[in-house]
């Protein structure tokens, strides 16, 4: 906010790392302050990366089931994220997503201990 007087019009930045939206907030006495900064915001907006969610995706890394279904039939409109539905899959904001790798087998050969 501006003055702190209550709150009318409401910019959403996106913030150009992240993602996620920064909330700006303006009385009526400051609309026309809001439309500059909304018209500023435009292309940052445009060139913002998808967000990544930073709630859910739990109960999909420890059940099975249809999550999909399960979102859309509670949330009609939703729609998944480009990282998964599993909270495990998405990157950590500010490091780099680690590569996947498969569980490994270490097996021991000549073992000279008596059995």
């Amino acid at each position: 906010m501006v003055c702190g007087a209550r709150s009318r019009h409401t910019v959403v930045e996106k913030d150009p790392t992240t993602g996620w939206d920064i909330e700006h907030r303006y009385c009526a006495r400051h609309h026309d302050h809001a439309e500059r900064v909304a018209a500023q915001v435009v292309e940052q907006n445009r060139a913002a990366p998808e967000p990544v969610p930073n709630i859910g995706g739990l109960l999909a890394c420890y059940f099975k089931a249809d999550w999909a279904t399960v979102y859309r039939r509670h949330s009609p409109g939703w729609t998944p994220p480009i990282y998964g539905i599993r909270a495990d899959d998405w990157p950590t904001q500010g490091r780099a997503a680690a590569p996947a790798r498969g569980l490994r087998l270490v097996v021991e050969v000549g073992s000279s201990r008596a059995r």
